[in-house]
Parts: structure tokens; C-alpha cells; sequence
């Protein structure tokens, strides 16, 4: 009983289904379950489109996608190093407040063909293009190359 006084929003008390006992259904409203999930990291928030197409649909959402950005802006800083030769291009991310030099290798590509020009990263999106090559962008949250365009 007082788990329903206190958390009023999320428990509430089902009805008896055997003699003596009592079962307690969990329900998150919306707006929790958006703050739950907004300060997750891009890759777990991609798994929790899977849940239900209601919260495929409210992840998709542009103002969620902007709340996100917001939030993941103002968590500890990460650096990113590209390291790159004539045949491949690799991308490592440490986080800037630890002291390990622990290194999350996020993405390595290896059919490059030539000398490589990188921009600027903005946003966790870095362009890069080699002479031979279209122009490639890569979103580094995703851990995802986009395709060239035609």
C-alpha cells in the first residue's frame, strides 16, 4: 500500500488473482519513459525503436531527436581520433574526463583508395573524401557510413 501512496503515477494495485495475493502492475507514463530514454546513448535508443511502433514514432520525432542533441551536448566531452594511411581511415573515441586512455574504436574503413581529406566533425558527423572517391560522410553515435550520393 505504500508503494501506491508514494508513486501514485506509476503503481497501481491490480485485482487479487489467487487467495491472499496481490498483483502490482507497473505503468511509466509517456513523459517519464521520453526522459528515461532521452539520456540514453544513440545506440540503446536505436535497440528501443524495436519496442512498439508508438515509440518508433516518438523517437523519430524531430523534437526528441533535438532534446537528445541537447542533453548529450552537456555530458562529459569525448575526443575523437581519426588515424588514416593510403589504404583505410579509423575513427576512436576516448572520453576526456577519465584519465584511462582506454580507446572505443568506432568505425574503421578499409576500402579507401588514395590520399584522404577529413573535415571538421560537427555533431558526431565527419565528412571525408579521398581524389578517387565520392565524398562519405559518417555518423559516429550510429557507428553508420552513409552511401555515397549518385
Amino acid at each position: 500500500m505504500a508503494s501506491m501512496e508514494i508513486y501514485p503515477r506509476i503503481v497501481r494495485e491490480t485485482k487479487r488473482r489467487r487467495k491472499g495475493r496481490r498483483e502490482w502492475k507497473i505503468e511509466i507514463p509517456n513523459d517519464v519513459m521520453e526522459e528515461i530514454v532521452m539520456k540514453l546513448p544513440v545506440r540503446s535508443i536505436m535497440r528501443f525503436q524495436a519496442v512498439s511502433k508508438h515509440w518508433e514514432s516518438v523517437i523519430k520525432t524531430r523534437d526528441f531527436g533535438a532534446r537528445h542533441m541537447a542533453h548529450q551536448r552537456n555530458k562529459d566531452p569525448k575526443l575523437m581520433f581519426v588515424s588514416y594511411g593510403f589504404d583505410h581511415i579509423r575513427f576512436e573515441q576516448r572520453d576526456l574526463e577519465t584519465t584511462s586512455l582506454e580507446e572505443r574504436l568506432c568505425f574503421e574503413i578499409e576500402e579507401i583508395n588514395g590520399p584522404i581529406e577529413i573535415s571538421e566533425c560537427c555533431d558526431g558527423l565527419v565528412c571525408f573524401y579521398c581524389l578517387t572517391q565520392a565524398v562519405r560522410v559518417i555518423n559516429t553515435a550510429t557507428e553508420t557510413l552513409l552511401p555515397p550520393l549518385p
